[in-house]
């Protein structure tokens, strides 16, 4: 029996959707989103065509359309299944086998007779089909959804199909459309006539997709849904039971041509699922459900609080009114304690921003009529707990207010997504509450019958309005922003957690070990030096753990930030954007940076990336799962979020990335709630900050590197890893001794330097030394990679017969190769060799007969990097560092150089090819040609060396740091200093000179080229190797300030430097001197001091220095601090300390006691009493102590009984009493002997 065409038509359109699902399944990765997402929506269509052929005769044109469109489609992907030749062939068969069987349907549609008369006359509306997919927003493409809602609507109503009839239409002719009709109280079932529909399709597509799709009339572009509009004879609203498709009505009144096709790039759709009765589940719904609350069901509340506080105006602050209720009034407030009645923080914010409380939310207006109107239930009556929102006729107006509050609560705190059916009943119990409620307050409070009259026609217009008004994104984000905020930051965050869960492991030394070391930051990490502050080079110490706080404590209202982390090259700026990464990976209560849980949402740029330009485009890439489903919807979102942007290498910044840059400045202007951490060399900085809008609030952070009480902690961690990963012999603490040798060496404080000194150690422990440079850590480890490589070679089939010292000639060839292509990346910003690069790199290997792969992982790392390609593994210099110096072995290899007329300039115009250099961006290059001068001692003309100088000047060299480093990486070659004293005086440090131990070696041969009345501090903190020879050419400064604190604290019986103190003190207008001296060098002291700190050695040198600080001449002194190590001094040796006269507060004499225990408490009291002069002591201060709480107990009665005069206070550390016990010291100190008990750090005890 042959099937009807009904049935056949049926039958291909199931198959069609099986082959479309297979097509889903099929698609690889690549074409996920271009064949996907069309495939998806075919499978829709053809499922749509399955429920409507059994009433085909009715819409024969919408099925004949609807396959046309799947034909197009199924063009799409077979044309787009070309590009993959994985899959392409098999899904290119199925897409056309879905083709030929939608055309099929579409010929026995085309001539199909319209089973309804010409002549019948009918009202224009449309029919909307649309197809659903699993993405979550969508404009609705429809204004009549939600028709009109009466009153008269029951509540239990569920709608199925429904319909408006036309009042104008013919009697009805029997046909196979059967539809209700909501125009009377009882739906009843009408027979109704229908013209021949004419169609509209509507594409609602990806903006993303339509520049890979052809864009001519018959090829359509990448659907996520098709909408469908017919114009039949009555206004419809039904749902297709058992089927993802809605079948919705809006009214129309022209005729649309037939298979147009019209596209918005914009729009997106809403999702939806199906309850068991069919109805399709939408987003909207609840919007619209939340701005009716909001809108209407607000505006109800507020007038019936203006109704029950008739005496309070609209400038009168709530709290004021309520403060001053009269006696006679009925509201609970003045019923309730002060508790009961209580308004929580955000309540009063809304109160003092707004008098007329007319931008209260529902919760806030219902607790204000419960609270403040008059004639109103008492508090704790039922009325105001009102279980369920559904209210009877006649219930009390407490019950309708509260039934607004309780609609309110349902709809925010469950889910948006409801049925058209659960929308209807929704909407007309809103509108029976808001109706009960008007009617209710009006009784109560006698309001005339016009007012409500007036205000229920408002509710009831506004209520239709908002059901049938077409709603947008503006009212996606006003009315449920914060619920699709939250979920989206939601989404993103698990999405980029999977991404950086890789990300946190490091491995910077790849290209010498030869294995892939996995490293967790974690591990290796430690502490690191901070300066904030709010201009460049300026600031205080802070914890690197408070890093993300200093964006939020120092931002000015309403302004976005800007967190810049400077730092030198290797100074550990991308670790510690790995190490923030690595943090916000952790639970909230498990971080150990501080500050984290304030954002939502953290992203991560790579300034060395490409192929991103836009901050859209960023998300995309990134997050494309959420920005699939979230669409145009996303950046709003984000801006709604508390977002952290890590941004690391301004410095490295390309093309692209520098319009990335601009964008996300551009994006993020007016959004205060975000925050954009950036990481750069210092010199690169302005550039960006020039860029920066005013609406931006600047930070600055300067990483100042590893502090030398951690450096030992660093090589310790970071050597056990790599003895863990890399099956190492070497002894650690070896090494940990080798880095205490190194201790004040600024070098050592980059943690880059450190890990190359672990690395070189590792394989070579005899090239550590303590003379070791910058240049040199650098050359070492270059030729540890070097010997690697030929170590390699000697195994490899292609090498092992060659002798090893032609193999290191050809190296040596190649390499000419790789610094020459380091140097032109150098000048583009690149870190990442291109791919001319490469070859050339590539050729010059197969000339020399190495293996090109094993000289490039021997010199390179291989990371993936993101280009217009997408991701691809690029070969890439390990650091920037190790670029700069590939580029200064370019230079000093040059042919020219060794030239009388040798000249770097010329280098580097040749090598560029250019007339003028930006030498600001060989700055570092230009460092390690001086010190690569000196290091493989190169004969070149004296004249280079100073023009290196110079071009390093011309390079933005401004800092004495920067040429001290110059000194110490040229060996202090004299026409280098010379050339260097004359830049360095003009720096931008001010005249004041610092000498600190790190660079003892460096002003010593320095200094000789000064001018001698310079002003210069020395500060030493330690005993160092050549502290002799500085204090001997200083004789012929100006020192002003001398502090040699490791002779103050741990004084030698033997004064050192005896000799040399006596020659300098006398010659310098000193105004400061700290350590240790003799009673000759007492004497020698000039009259210019002004502050005067000496230690006590023994009991013969405490009465000889007594003696001699009593004959001093120091008419400026102001300050006298003595040390006395309680084991080394006898208290009957001692006697008194002299005055000093004309003190101000602060000034007087001090007296530091070290070392005392319990047992030494007596022994104490009786040398303050004997040293104490005259007029008594400023302060004593108690550094390495282990005195308990009942020792200083002791020490205090002890100095009350013996008189002691104290006129500051006495200090302890703060380990040796807790803080009841310094409490109670302070009132015993002050009752006794008159003075204040302070508990402080250790440091802070000492001068």
């Amino acid at each position: 029996m042959a099937s009807s065409p009904s049935a056949t038509i049926a039958s291909m359109a199931s198959t069609m959707a099986s082959m479309a699902s297979t097509l889903i399944k099929s698609s690889n990765e690549s074409m996920t989103s271009t064949v996907k997402p069309i495939a998806s929506t075919i499978e829709n269509m053809a499922s749509t065509i399955v429920t409507m052929s059994g009433t085909i005769a009715c819409i024969p044109s919408v099925v004949s359309d609807m396959a046309s469109t799947i034909a197009n489609m199924s063009a799409t992907i077979t044309n787009l299944a070309g590009t993959d030749y994985a899959k392409g062939q098999s899904i290119a068969v199925i897409a056309s086998s879905i083709a030929a069987m939608s055309n099929t349907i579409a010929s026995m549609l085309s001539g199909a007779p319209s089973p309804v008369p010409s002549s019948t006359i009918v009202s224009s509306s449309s029919i909307n089909v649309s197809t659903a997919t699993n993405t979550p927003l969508a404009r609705e493409s429809s204004s009549a959804e939600s028709p009109k809602l009466q009153s008269s609507v029951p509540s239990t109503l569920t709608t199925a199909t429904a319909t408006t009839c036309s009042p104008t239409a013919s009697p009805p002719t029997p046909t196979t459309c059967s539809i209700k009709c909501t125009c009377s109280p009882k739906p009843t079932v009408h027979n109704i006539p229908t013209t021949k529909p004419t169609l509209r399709v509507t594409a609602i597509h990806s903006s993303t997709s339509t520049s890979t799709l052809p864009t001519s009339p018959s090829t359509y572009t990448l659907p996520q849904s098709i909408s469908v509009h017919l114009t039949p004879s009555c206004s419809v609203v039904t749902s297709l039971a058992q089927t993802k498709h809605t079948v919705i009505s809006t009214p129309s009144t022209a005729n649309m041509p037939s298979s147009t096709v019209t596209t918005n790039s914009s729009l997106t759709t809403l999702p939806s699922s199906s309850h068991s009765t069919g109805s399709t589940v939408s987003l909207w719904n609840g919007v619209r459900t939340i701005k009716i609350l909001d809108s209407i069901g607000r505006t109800v509340l507020y007038d019936i609080f203006l109704w029950g506080t008739p005496k309070k105006s609209l400038s009168e602050h709530l709290d004021q009114y309520l403060s001053h209720l009269p006696e006679e009034s009925t509201a609970n407030y003045r019923k309730l304690s002060s508790v009961q009645r209580r308004f929580n923080k955000t309540d009063l914010q809304y109160m003092a921003n707004d008098p007329s409380c007319a931008s209260f939310d529902i919760s806030l207006l219902w607790k204000c009529i419960k609270l403040a109107c008059e004639d109103v239930a008492e508090a704790s009556d039922p009325c105001w707990h009102t279980v369920s929102p559904q209210v009877s006729s006649d219930a009390k107006m407490e019950c309708f207010v509260s039934g607004i509050k309780k609609c309110r609560n349902n709809v925010y705190h469950g889910t948006l997504e409801m049925s058209h059916s659960d929308f209807l009943q929704t909407a007309a119990e809103l509108r029976f509450i808001f109706c009960g409620a008007l009617s209710a307050a009006k009784q109560r409070y006698n309001r005339p019958d016009a007012e409500l009259t007036s205000k229920t026609q408002w509710v009831q217009n506004n209520l239709d309005k908002i059901a049938q008004e077409i709603l947008g994104e503006n009212d996606l984000i006003t009315f449920c922003g914060d619920r699709l905020m939250q979920d989206l930051a939601h989404e993103v965050n698990d999405s980029l957690k999977i991404q950086f869960q890789n990300a946190v492991n490091i491995d910077p030394m790849a290209f010498l070990v030869g294995v892939d070391l996995r490293l967790h930051v974690q591990k290796v990490f430690t502490n690191v030096r901070v300066r904030s502050g709010d201009r460049h080079g300026e600031g205080t110490l802070i914890n690197y753990l408070d890093l993300v706080t200093v964006a939020k404590n120092d931002a000015k209202s309403g302004m976005p930030q800007v967190l810049l982390v400077e730092g030198l090259a290797g100074s550990g700026k991308t670790t510690l954007l790995t190490m923030v990464t690595d943090e916000w990976l952790k639970l909230e209560q498990d971080r150990s940076f501080r500050g984290l849980d304030q954002y939502d949402v953290l992203l991560k740029v790579q300034c060395r990336d490409r192929a991103i330009t836009t901050f859209k485009c960023l998300l995309e890439k990134h997050v494309s799962s959420v920005f699939l489903k979230y669409r145009s919807l996303v950046l709003p979102l984000i801006k709604k979020c508390n977002v952290l942007i890590l941004i690391d290498g301004l410095d490295e910044a390309n093309e692209d990335s520098e319009r990335l840059l601009t964008d996300i400045l551009e994006e993020m202007k007016g959004v205060p709630s975000c925050t954009l951490l950036c990481t750069s060399r210092p010199e690169r900085t302005s550039i960006f900050t020039s860029r920066i809008h005013s609406k931006f609030y600047i930070s600055y952070i300067e990483l100042l590197g590893i502090p030398e009480s951690s450096r030992e902690k660093f090589v310790r961690r970071y050597h056990e890893e790599i003895k863990r990963q890399a099956q190492g012999v070497q002894d650690t603490e070896a090494l940990v001794q080798k880095v205490q040798e190194l201790r004040g060496r600024e070098l050592f404080m980059l943690p880059l330097n450190l890990v190359f000194l672990t690395w070189v150690y590792h394989h070579k422990p005899s090239a550590v030394t303590t003379t070791t440079t910058q240049s040199h850590l650098y050359h070492i480890v270059h030729q540890l990679s070097v010997e690697k490589l030929l170590d390699r070679l000697a195994h490899h089939p292609m090498t092992k017969a060659r002798d090893r010292r032609d193999l290191e000639s050809c190296i040596r060839e190649c390499l000419k190769s790789i610094y020459h292509e380091s140097i032109l990346a150098l000048a583009e910003e690149k870190l990442t060799l291109s791919k001319n690069a490469e070859d050339n790199i590539r050729t010059s290997c197969i000339t020399q007969g190495i293996p090109p792969s094993e000289l490039l992982s021997a010199f390179f790392c291989l990371k993936a990097t993101r280009t217009y390609l997408g991701m691809q593994e690029q070969y890439s210099t390990p650091h920037l560092g190790m670029q700069e110096y590939y580029a200064a072995l370019h230079i000093v290899s040059h042919s020219s150089m060794a030239k009388a007329s040798g000249s770097v300039r010329d280098v580097l115009k040749v090598t560029l090819n250019a007339l003028d250099i930006n030498l600001s961006m060989f700055q570092n290059v230009l460092q390690h040609v001086a010190g690569l001068l000196h290091l493989l001692n190169y004969s070149v003309p004296e004249v280079v060396s100073v023009e290196v100088v110079d071009l390093l000047q011309e390079s933005g060299v401004r800092c004495r740091t920067q040429w001290l480093d110059l000194v110490e990486d040229t060996g202090a070659a004299p026409m280098v200093l010379r050339r260097v004293a004359h830049h360095f005086m003009i720096s931008s440090d001010g005249d004041e000179i610092v000498v600190t131990d790190g660079r003892i070696g460096s002003y010593t041969a320095l200094l000789p080229h000064l001018p001698s009345e310079c002003p210069i501090r020395v500060n030493i903190t330690k005993v160092s190797e050549g502290l002799e020879e500085l204090l001997r050419i200083l004789t012929r400064h100006t020192c002003k300030w001398l502090f040699l604190h490791p002779f103050y604290r741990d004084p030698e019986e033997e004064v050192t430097f005896n000799d040399t103190l006596k020659l300098l003190l006398p010659r310098s207008n000193m105004k400061v001197f700290l350590g240790q001296l003799s009673p000759e060098g007492v004497v020698c002291l000039p009259a210019s001091l002004e502050n005067l700190a000496l230690v006590f050695g023994g009991d013969e040198h405490s009465k000889a220095l007594l003696r001699a600080l009593r004959e001093a001449h120091l008419p400026n002194l102001k300050h006298l601090k003595i040390h006395v190590p309680v084991k080394l001094v006898s208290p009957q040796c001692l006697g008194p300390l002299p005055n000093i006269d004309n003190v101000q507060p602060g000034e007087g004499v001090d007296l530091i006691i070290s070392d005392v225990s319990d047992f030494d408490v007596d022994k104490a009291s009786q040398v303050i009493t004997g040293l104490q002069p005259p007029a008594g002591f400023r302060a004593i201060t108690f550094p390495r102590t282990t005195t308990t709480g009942l020792g200083w107990r002791r020490l205090v009665k002890l100095l009350a009984s013996a008189g002691a005069k104290i006129g500051a206070g006495i200090a302890v550390p703060d380990t040796s009493v807790n803080v009841d016990q310094k409490n109670e010291l302070d009132n015993l100190a002050e009752t006794t002997v008159g003075c204040d008990f302070w508990r402080v750090s250790e440091e802070i005890l000492w001068p």
